[in-house]
């Protein structure tokens, strides 16, 4: 694998059809991220036969987007979603360390929580926090807020014995 194609893996956006990976985009330039960022797989306009096709887009795991440019053709029409998908009523709530963050994930749409999102059509929150995740009471007490349908805890690989003990006594 080249440089560019690494680098795209974990700092470009992917891009997702209806759950079907459609392409990644990436920065053209590995030494300045604030360059323009440009589609590097695109869909096959064949296969579009002039129908709405919705699209969801997972920014990049850990470089910020300051601007995001879609080009479209001047004939396409854009709407709003016609289907709320994922629903967010109730949303899952996953807290936990780098690994939940997607500190091992070769793409953004490939981080757990994005890829149970796309399985349940639900909405994943992701408090993943790379090298924290301490069961924190602070963030615990937020978790509710949302009234989750269901909260995955997955702070262990940060944790000591002596940190559970405390928490829990």
């Amino acid at each position: 694998m080249d440089n560019e194609y690494v680098y795209s893996l974990t700092f470009g956006m992917d891009k997702f059809m209806v759950g079907i990976y459609v392409g990644i985009a990436a920065s053209k330039n590995l030494f300045n991220i604030s360059n323009r960022i440009c589609a590097t797989k695109k869909v096959n306009e064949s296969n579009m036969r002039g129908e709405m096709n919705e699209y969801m887009l997972y920014l990049p795991l850990y470089d910020g987007v300051t601007e995001l440019k879609i080009g479209v053709d001047e004939k396409a029409e854009m709407k709003q979603p016609q289907i709320e998908s994922p629903v967010t009523d109730r949303p899952v709530i996953c807290y936990g360390t780098s690994i939940t963050q997607g500190g091992c994930a070769r793409r953004p749409g490939m981080v757990y929580t994005n890829i149970l999102s796309r399985m349940l059509n639900r909405e994943v929150v992701n408090l993943g926090f790379s090298g924290y995740g301490h069961l924190e009471y602070e963030i615990v007490a937020l978790m509710t807020l949302r009234n989750p349908s269901v909260i995955v805890m997955d702070f262990i690989p940060n944790v000591s014995a002596a940190m559970l003990r405390e928490r829990f006594d």
